[in-house]
């Protein structure tokens, strides 16, 4: 996807990531090393130079081409992510089940939406930079009622994270949306997510996610993280400023997510706790890394997992990019 595309139209939807996410999709030093060594974690897009010293970071327990399953503690996983790679803990299976997937999904008509049409041509360039300015230190916001300059976005980095959560909560209440920290607690820290809701008018009861992680890496005091994951969450916020506008059959609900590059973490405890409060959620859209396209070729990914339900979300991206005609070459 273009970094800032010259048509507004492009960023229609803010995807790359397509998931029907219902799974895992103060602290202490970035350096402390506090989780158990038996701690499993899934470990993709490893780079060359990393790949044959793998035994280097844990006990290898499988391993395929670019991808291994390791035991290690957590901050040599870290370590494996500050190197490139990408991370995912293994948690224990959970007793809890799923909700029922929506006999309805989503229509297609196969023609333009004029309301589509219309939320397009509402999406601006100068927002979208604007956003991107201020989660990644080009510009100055105003937290709290204080100016401040969010140099990084680790969740190790307790004054950055806490400056660029309280940032996102106060757009989006400036949106007149409902917005909450959902809290957690992980390796000795306190972290939370962000998460903002737009009731739906028919079906309330029903929900779909527009998520992102908005936590990045290295764990020092300046790291912009720009792509990852400054674009999927200005996608976010760019998203609700504009959908909030609009009345929906079904709940929308925002949701940017810290601890990712600690394997998924912040997302797994707002999964659980949402399982446990049995919400019905119908489907989500995932953002991460939207921004960056090094050889201009307009090529973009999109994963929908082996659900059917979601793979229904990855087929109306295909058709969208068709039928609003976007210079996107998805690879599904």
């Amino acid at each position: 996807m273009k970094p800032l595309p010259v048509k507004p139209g492009l960023w229609l939807f803010l995807i790359l990531l397509v998931f029907l996410l219902l799974a895992p999709c103060g602290s202490s030093p970035a350096g402390e090393d506090t989780s158990p060594p038996e701690a499993l974690f899934r470990v993709s897009r490893i780079r060359p130079d990393v790949r044959f010293r793998l035994s280097d970071f844990g006990e290898v327990l499988e391993f395929e081409t670019d991808s291994a399953l390791i035991r290690t503690t957590q901050r040599r996983a870290e370590l494996l992510a500050e190197a490139g790679a990408e991370i995912t803990r293994v948690f224990a299976p959970t007793s809890l089940s799923a909700p029922p997937v929506p006999s309805r999904v989503i229509s297609k008509s196969g023609a333009e939406e004029p309301v589509i049409r219309e939320i397009l041509n509402l999406v601006d360039r100068d927002g979208l930079e604007e956003i991107m300015g201020d989660l990644t230190g080009e510009n100055l916001v105003t937290i709290g009622g204080v100016e401040r300059r969010i140099l990084t976005r680790n969740s190790y980095q307790t004054e950055g994270i806490a400056w660029a959560t309280g940032y996102a909560y106060e757009r989006l209440e400036g949106l007149g949306l409902e917005v909450a920290y959902h809290e957690y607690e992980y390796n000795g820290n306190s972290w939370r997510n962000v998460v903002a809701e737009q009731p739906g008018s028919v079906n309330p009861e029903q929900i779909y996610i527009i998520c992102a992680h908005i936590d990045n890496l290295p764990t020092g005091p300046v790291a912009p993280g720009a792509d990852d994951n400054a674009s999927g969450s200005t996608a976010v916020l760019a998203a609700a400023g504009i959908l909030s506008d609009y009345s929906f059959e079904y709940t929308v609900r925002y949701l940017l997510f810290t601890g990712e590059e600690q394997g998924l973490i912040g997302s797994y405890y707002y999964v659980q706790d949402v399982l446990a409060a049995g919400d019905f959620i119908a489907g989500a859209l995932n953002f991460d890394m939207i921004a960056y396209d090094g050889d201009s070729d307009g090529a973009m990914e999109i994963y929908s997992g082996t659900t059917g339900a979601s793979n229904l979300l990855g087929d109306l991206f295909l058709d969208t990019i068709e039928v609003y005609g976007l210079a996107l070459d998805p690879v599904y």
